[in-house]
């Protein structure tokens, strides 16, 4: 009885989230600095987090390098969740399968934050995202990737796909490594946030449902794009790298 409950108050409190957001998205957008707007979307970003139920904590890298421009966020993907909790550390272009355009609530976020939507099995929209995505980071922003291309099972992280990264390169990118692990109140890993094998629907109830539910962002250090000669040894260190962490952490939880 108890779980309807939290559930029921959980959603009514993002939909009033969502609500004023997208309100303020359609009016406030136009009439602040683009600074203050990215500031009000970390927060809505926060306050969605925090209303799902659950605990963000980042650690990592001490000198905030993240903060850099002309940077990528990398990261593993595993919850509907993710997005919202790399946004809330610095807000994001995103590179996103086109189906997320379709979910609720996290589409605003996206859309908010220029998400460029793609179809990887379209050759000509990998080639057109890798247009706006080095154009964006010559540019001085930031933009998000999820390098596996699907949603992993919790276990270990699927083998990076390489196409996308080519744009760090050619912009002569920074590249912030983040690995993203759900945990529970004993420390144990909450498999309850993965999408995996589940619906939008299924995996959404089963988060808010959750009790003392915590998402730890872990920042590891900084990669310079120029480094690497193609984008194939780019996508392989990528993955060693954050594949070590990802084990490692899974295995003491």
């Amino acid at each position: 009885m108890l779980k309807p409950l939290i559930i029921g108050w959980r959603l009514l409190i993002i939909l009033i989230i969502a609500l004023v957001s997208a309100l303020l998205s359609l009016t406030v957008f136009y009439l602040v600095p683009l600074k203050i707007w990215h500031k009000m979307i970390r927060i809505w970003s926060n306050l969605l987090i925090k209303a799902s139920g659950v605990k963000l904590e980042v650690s990592g890298q001490s000198n905030y390098d993240y903060l850099v421009k002309n940077h990528m966020l990398v990261a593993n993907h595993m919850s509907w969740l993710d997005i919202l909790i790399l946004v809330s550390i610095h807000v994001t272009s995103f590179v996103a399968k086109a189906e997320i355009a379709k979910w609720p609530v996290i589409n605003q976020i996206a859309k908010a934050g220029s998400t460029i939507f793609i179809n990887r099995e379209n050759k000509r929209d990998i080639l057109h995202a890798n247009q706006l995505i080095s154009h964006e980071l010559s540019a001085g922003k930031c933009v998000g990737l999820f390098p596996e291309g699907k949603i992993n099972n919790g276990k270990e992280l699927f083998l990076f796909k390489s196409p996308l990264l080519e744009a760090a390169i050619q912009a002569k990118s920074k590249i912030i490594p983040i690995i993203l692990i759900y945990y529970r109140a004993d420390g144990s890993f909450a498999e309850e946030t993965l999408y995996y094998g589940r619906n939008l629907l299924q995996t959404a109830l089963n988060t808010l449902a959750g009790k003392n539910l915590t998402a730890h962002a872990f920042i590891l250090p900084t990669i310079d794009a120029q480094d690497f000669s193609s984008r194939h040894e780019l996508a392989l260190y990528l993955h060693q790298q954050m594949n070590a962490v990802y084990e490692q952490k899974i295995k003491a939880a």
